[in-house]
């Protein structure tokens, strides 16, 4: 059984197919892929946002800027080599303040004992033993003339894109490389060190370095029928532009022109119980690369079953297109080549607890414009 890679949203669902406004703005505080933008063009243009990242000053650190950061003044006042063994952090900087003859007084972010330490600091500056104190605990530390703090680690602003699309690559590359990050309006925010940020702008800058990417608006059913089975072959006799149908005992890929949705969902409601599981806009942070998304949005999420979907080269008017169903006892796989816009129908085999699981697929294609600003180091 292929296992669903992609996590399900927590954010709330509210509608299958929302309005205009809140699919083309991504709430303040996450970037959401529920929902999707019924008029969003078939050939549209995204322009990336910059790869520079902005460092985030916290409250204390703002007002030690303020006041003036002195901490390059302790990079000439020696410290012996000192053992660390069991301390406090805050602790520590302050036993070696004294051993260096200038007694300064420690404080942490929050105000609360630092974290255990055990280290053998080497004849050094002072500057030089806090640095190694600190990275102990990937934490960092300024001084401001009367105090050392000791502070959480660095936090880092980088805009997003103003194309939702753009921005759900961004996304998607980001989680595939494995990087923590929160979307707050149109930025990301994370936590990160010199290298760290260096590796997050690249992971950026690759998405931005393509021509093309690949979006793809998805609704997701749940379908009971009526018969125990759904009866694809009404579907066909229904429609007039119909260029794929391919079962082959693996489930059901239908191909119909653009305007079949609305048939599609006149069928599916003649055939038994229909749940709306809420529709998504995938799209994969690399061309060609795979984008995958749990069935459904919100609170209607099937944790346990979803889809993946790959592009391909666009070439002589279609689009390649890759799909496997996730989450399925039935090895459920395939690859066509369609007209950008079509409306791809692509439904289980078999019936799970009674229930078909269907996605209603629109393939568009979004060419990038514009280089993208290089990160700032």
């Amino acid at each position: 059984m292929k296992t669903l890679r992609a996590a399900a949203l927590a954010a709330s669902f509210l509608c299958a197919i929302p309005t205009a406004a809140s699919a083309a703005n991504p709430a303040p505080e996450t970037l959401n892929q529920c929902g999707f933008l019924e008029e969003a063009p078939i050939f549209g243009m995204g322009t990336p946002a910059g790869t520079a990242a902005t460092p985030i000053l916290q409250p204390i650190e703002q007002g030690i800027v303020a006041r003036g950061d002195k901490s390059d003044r302790l990079r000439n006042v020696p410290v012996p080599a000192t053992n660390i063994d069991g301390w406090t952090s805050d602790y520590a900087m302050m036993r070696l303040s004294h051993l260096a003859g200038k007694p300064i007084w420690a404080l942490t972010e929050d105000g609360q004992p630092g974290d255990i330490i055990s280290l053998q600091v080497p004849p050094s500056s002072l500057a030089q033993a806090f640095d190694m104190i600190a990275e102990q605990k990937g934490k960092r530390w300024r001084y401001d003339g009367e105090k050392v703090y000791l502070l959480g680690g660095r936090e880092w602003s980088m805009p997003l894109p103003a194309s939702r699309d753009v921005a759900l690559a961004v996304r998607d590359a980001l989680e595939k490389h494995n990087v923590d990050v929160t979307y707050e309006g149109h930025r990301i925010r994370f936590q990160a060190d010199n290298d760290g940020v260096a590796r997050i702008s690249a992971i950026v800058g690759q998405v931005y370095a393509q021509d093309r990417l690949n979006p793809y608006d998805v609704k997701f059913y749940r379908v009971y029928p009526t018969k125990g089975q759904i009866d694809w072959a009404t579907l066909i006799e229904r429609t007039d532009a119909i260029e794929t149908v391919s079962f082959e005992g693996k489930g059901a890929t239908v191909v119909l022109d653009p305007t079949a949705g609305a048939v599609v969902d006149a069928f599916l409601a003649r055939e038994g119980r229909v749940d709306v599981l809420g529709s998504a806009t995938m799209v994969a942070g690399k061309s060609g690369s795979g984008s995958s998304h749990a069935a459904g949005c919100g609170n209607n999420v099937m944790g346990a079953r979803g889809i993946e979907l790959a592009g391909g080269a666009f070439e002589r008017g279609r689009v390649g297109l890759s799909y496997s169903i996730l989450g399925s006892a039935n090895q459920q796989a395939g690859k066509l080549a369609v007209v950008p816009g079509s409306v791809v129908v692509i439904a289980d085999a078999e019936p799970e607890q009674g229930a078909y699981m269907v996605a209603v697929v629109r393939p568009r294609i979004l060419e990038l414009q514009g280089p993208a600003q290089m990160a700032a180091r």
